[in-house]
């Protein structure tokens, strides 16, 4: 990586004002990853020569990624089988490694659940055919590779609905689904309800979606403002080599278990949103966390003391007001307005195979930091 190894350099794409929100590595490669982006829809970039190919997914219309509606996902047993999770398009795959694509949306409910607004998914550890959805609709799970789908509610909380100026629109969103290899059932889901909900928060699994429950003790109670609350969950993660451990970014700071998730203690001094969180692969002492201004900062002994690492990228920059047309799944097109340009990360990453680069998904574009 170009310039000083110690500080974040952006990394693409090649348009200045491409938002990008996601990215994931393929797996059968050390150099190549999926980047989601609006208004520019999906990149396979390569880090080692730092080019980048728009991805056709062969939409008559404008596709993008929202804030809140993205994801991408690659099978782990089969990297020519890819998954991509748009706004108000739904599910688009593809099994030749993104050449062709089509929509995978049957069984998912229709607009007005806003179902078709993908956030993440997770692949069942030992059978990569069994996979699930999370949206701004619920969770959906499929057995047969994404070419059916069936909407899981056992003990999960109910959509709810919020009505504004402006319309009215499904509030209950799956922010994040995790599982770790060693627990072939478990699953966990973080939720995030507006308005706010005491049923938001950790949800976890351990039959592999059939019934849920809430696992929540010590995360903070009430309500944050008018569309946001104390334990809705934005990202988690589980450490590697031990299950037990994990951390959770909220709204009001940085949560830590080590007890698989029954009870959380405060994990960081952060007075603030943490919207990203990412262990190290080989280091599962240190973790990252992305905070509410768009900064970022590292522990090397699980949350017990923190250091900035920062330096480059575009922290606490005003949003501007930008209108536009969006496309949407049916065709229609509907004139959307957003503050661009705020500081936030969106996602935190780093790939297993080069573990020396940790990225980050933010309004600026992709940006990438060397960690040794």
């Amino acid at each position: 990586m170009k310039g000083d190894p110690k500080k974040w350099v952006r990394f693409g794409p090649p348009e200045c004002r491409t938002r990008v929100y996601t990215f994931a590595f393929l797996s059968d490669s050390t150099r190549d990853l999926i980047v989601g982006t609006r208004p520019d829809g999906f990149y396979r970039a390569n880090a080692e020569i730092d080019s980048w190919q728009t991805i056709d997914v062969g939409c008559k219309f404008t596709l993008g990624i929202g804030p809140n509606q993205h994801g991408i996902a690659i099978d782990p047993q089969n990297s020519d089988v890819l998954f991509l999770g748009a706004e108000q398009h739904g599910i688009l795959k593809s099994e030749d490694a993104g050449r062709t694509w089509g929509y995978a949306n049957t069984g998912l409910l229709g607009k007005e659940t806003h179902a078709l607004n993908g956030v993440c998914f997770c692949f069942h550890p030992q059978n990569s055919r069994t996979i699930l959805y999370g949206s701004d609709g619920g969770i959906y799970r499929s057995m047969d590779s994404g070419q059916t789908w069936a909407h899981l509610q056992q003990g999960l909380p109910a959509l709810r609905r919020n009505s504004r100026a402006d319309g009215a629109y499904w509030g209950t969103s799956v922010f994040r689904l995790g599982v770790h290899s060693s627990l072939s059932g478990r699953v966990y889901a973080g939720i995030y309800c507006a308005p706010p909900a005491e049923s938001a928060g950790m949800y976890v699994s351990d039959d592999f979606g059939d019934s849920w429950h809430l696992c929540s003790t010590g995360l903070p109670e009430g309500k944050f403002g008018d569309l946001n609350d104390h334990r809705g969950v934005h990202d988690f993660a589980i450490s590697h080599s031990n299950p037990n451990v994990m951390f959770a970014g909220l709204r009001t700071g940085l949560f830590r278990s080590q007890d698989r998730g029954v009870t959380w203690h405060p994990g960081g001094p952060f007075q603030m949103p943490v919207t990203a969180v990412c262990f190290h692969p080989c280091h599962d002492d240190t973790i990252f966390v992305a905070l509410g201004d768009g900064s970022v900062c590292v522990s090397t002994d699980l949350g017990n003391t923190w250091k900035d690492i920062s330096q480059g990228l575009p922290v606490n920059i005003r949003a501007e007001r930008v209108v536009f047309q969006f496309a949407n799944y049916d065709g229609t097109t509907e004139e959307r307005t957003e503050y661009r340009w705020k500081s936030h990360i969106w996602k935190l990453g780093i790939n297993p195979e080069m573990p020396h680069d940790l990225y980050a998904a933010t309004p600026f574009g992709l940006f990438r930091r060397a960690i040794g």
